[in-house]
């Protein structure tokens, strides 16, 4: 019997290949941060960007003070789009405190040009499974937003829903927050505006899915548990300068946020146009995959969400003012407080290495002393048939 030594080709070499698989476990937590929501409408129709504002206000220096008087004559107020915004509403309540309520609200423009004044609700508290709460949200398009003047009642609808298109919606996790028009960033979704239906509720229930990646070569990933997506993104559009725009600053950034007129509109007069700066102004363009070419590794861990759209028609809604008072009804609630979870791990780790190599060295040590036994006994055999002719 001739032993075989299988450690080599069974356990080093599934080692080193460093093949990974998902597994996937459904768990319900104690409680459920419901996920912040942000609006952002468009700037009023008259002021297309905030630079162009600068340029005609006569304020010199941009202190917080300051720009936050030029935002508000250039912005429509949170009241003015939220006719209703209510947080753990049940059956017969409507309890309006989350819209007025500004402690759970924080306001920021992410992008000069492209995402107006933007409004976040950051709930206050977990929810516990089992209680029925959510947000409802009634929108109304400011009468300022468009000319409804010798307008067909479907003409309005029209125009009402092309401001609808224009104002972004996304649903993410606090603090991580980044404007984009086209693919879906980590731990946060935009609401596709498409869906929403003039003067009906819009049903939006969503899943949420934790995953949990490893770093690796072909994909790599930051596995630091105080990274911040957010703040890559954020930091490669001050890469080339010494400070932080005014509107829109960045606290977990080193850089100060400038109040110097004169240096912000020569930068964005300028450098902004030039081709290398070209793909900041075109920012909520940028997909993950030139986020991380251009140096911001997604991070290893990470929430996606899912949505459902449904709708409830017209004549079905249940509130406690006339049907005409809106424009926009959504729902956003979770479907259950079960969560998935994707983890990602080697098909063959350290502690299959030495398991294997251990077992291997077993299984040889075994089938020697085996050969060693049988080796014993044929020379007993052996023997036995040679003292047999020696005496016979």
């Amino acid at each position: 019997m001739k032993p075989t030594f299988l450690v080599k080709r069974l356990s080093t070499k599934k080692y080193l290949e460093k093949n990974t698989l998902i597994t996937t476990t459904e768990r319900e937590p104690q409680s459920l941060r419901y996920p912040s929501i942000t609006f952002c409408p468009n700037f009023h129709k008259d002021k297309s960007d905030i630079i162009d504002v600068l340029k005609e206000s006569e304020v010199e220096k941009l202190t917080p003070e300051a720009l936050s008087e030029i935002v508000k004559g250039i912005s429509y107020s949170r009241s003015e789009i939220l006719l209703h915004f209510s947080h753990n509403w049940k059956l017969g309540g409507y309890s309006d405190c989350a819209r007025n309520n500004d402690s759970l609200w924080s306001t920021s423009i992410p992008h000069p040009f492209a995402s107006g004044t933007c409004y976040t609700y950051n709930p206050p508290a977990d929810n516990k499974p089992g209680k029925w709460s959510g947000y409802k949200i009634y929108i109304k398009i400011p009468e300022l937003a468009f000319n409804a003047v010798n307008k067909t009642e479907a003409e309005v609808e029209v125009l009402k829903t092309d401001f609808l298109m224009d104002m972004d919606i996304f649903l993410h996790l606090k603090s991580h927050l980044i404007y984009y028009k086209e693919d879906d960033m980590p731990n946060m979704i935009r609401v596709e505006n498409s869906l929403l239906k003039y003067q009906e509720e819009t049903s939006i229930v969503f899943n949420i899915e934790n995953a949990k990646y490893i770093n690796k070569d072909e994909a790599k990933c930051e596995a630091s548990e105080s990274f911040l997506f957010k703040d890559c993104v954020d930091e490669l559009y001050t890469k080339n300068r010494d400070w932080q725009e005014p509107w829109y600053w960045n606290p977990n950034i080193d850089k100060p946020r400038s109040i110097n007129k004169t240096q912000v509109l020569n930068f964005f007069n300028n450098e902004y146009y030039s081709g290398k700066r070209m793909w900041i102004r075109d920012k909520i363009y940028q997909s993950k995959k030139d986020l991380q070419i251009r140096g911001c590794s997604l991070p290893c861990n990470r929430s996606s969400f899912v949505l459902q759209y449904s709708y409830i028609p017209r004549g079905r809604i249940d509130i406690g003012w006339s049907e005409s008072d809106f424009d926009f009804a959504l729902s956003v609630w979770a479907k259950n407080f079960k969560i998935k979870y994707n983890s990602e791990i080697y098909v063959c780790d350290e502690t299959c290495l030495i398991g294997e190599v251990g077992g291997n060295i077993g299984l040889y040590l075994g089938i020697s002393f085996m050969a060693a036994v049988d080796i014993v006994i044929d020379l007993i055999k052996s023997f036995k048939k040679y003292s047999m002719g020696l005496f016979s």
